[in-house]
């Protein structure tokens, strides 16, 4: 009995490390998607949002893209309110958004992170610097919303405050 104890302890910390190990790869990657999107973006809006809008309609999928194989991992960001339809969330994803909108009804502040059936999520919160593209309607200059609509033509990802849910990093 106690040789199974044993064995079935170290087995559990096994997995339970093993399971700490993805997650610190998933928090790697996702770290380097968000550095690197945000850096992008920040030198593009020296050029103007309507170049930061246009680097993003061409360039944000595949840099995801590029992380994630660079990690041997699927990467994706998703949004109730998405500019591109490739970010629209699945079960999983509406999961994790719901807790993250309910931890910040709580507690004005969403966790680090979650992970919700097998995946790792990290909330995107808005800034100063999103809510040039993706702040109040009335906000966002008529030539940036051309170039939005130009761009993205089901887009519904305005209508966002400083320090609101925009959306996840989802890593798996």
């Amino acid at each position: 009995m106690k040789k199974f104890s044993m064995l079935a302890l170290s087995t559990f910390g096994i997995l339970a490390f093993g399971a700490d190990m993805d997650t610190q790869k998933q928090k790697a990657a996702a770290g380097e998607l968000k550095k690197t999107l945000v850096g992008e973006l920040k030198a593009k809006m020296n050029d103007g949002s309507a170049a930061a809008v246009e680097f993003c309609s061409k360039n944000a999928m595949n840099i995801t893209d590029g992380i994630a194989k660079k990690h041997s991992l699927n990467i994706k960001r998703v949004s109730e309110k998405n500019r591109n339809s490739k970010n629209t969330p699945d079960d999983s994803d509406k999961k994790a958004l719901a807790q993250f909108a309910d931890a910040i009804a709580k507690n004005k502040k969403p966790q680090e992170f979650l992970v919700v059936d097998g995946r790792y999520y990290e909330p995107l919160m808005t800034n100063e610097m999103c809510a040039v593209c993706h702040g109040k309607n009335s906000d966002i200059p008529k030539e940036l919303k051309d170039k939005i609509n130009q761009l993205y033509p089901g887009d519904r990802a305005i209508g966002y405050g400083i320090g609101e849910l925009r959306g996840a990093i989802v890593v798996w």
